[in-house]
């Protein structure tokens, strides 16, 4: 368990249409650190679980939740480097 301050401009309102992907039981999960998601401008570490949105040619789309001017989130595609993203259950 963890606990803190998160800046106000951080927190973005959610419905399903933005929950429900991390409930579908189809996950990946970065198996590197550092890891460059430039579609959202961040840099995430490893153990970041996000939903699956496809499989090709050994790269994986996943998608990242981002908050919006009106400060409701949305998903986005992101594309991270091959091989630091696996399938979850990764073995």
């Amino acid at each position: 368990m963890t606990f803190g301050w998160v800046p106000a401009a951080d927190v973005a309102f959610v419905d399903e249409g933005v929950t429900g992907p991390f409930f579908s039981g189809r996950l990946g999960a970065l198996i590197k650190e550092h890891v460059v998601l430039p579609e959202v401008g961040v840099t995430a570490g490893v153990g970041t679980i996000l939903p699956l949105a496809g499989q090709a040619g050994g790269r994986l789309t996943l998608l990242a939740p981002v908050r919006e001017a009106s400060g409701a989130a949305r998903l986005v595609p992101v594309h991270p480097a091959p091989g630091t993203a696996a399938v979850m259950p990764c073995p």
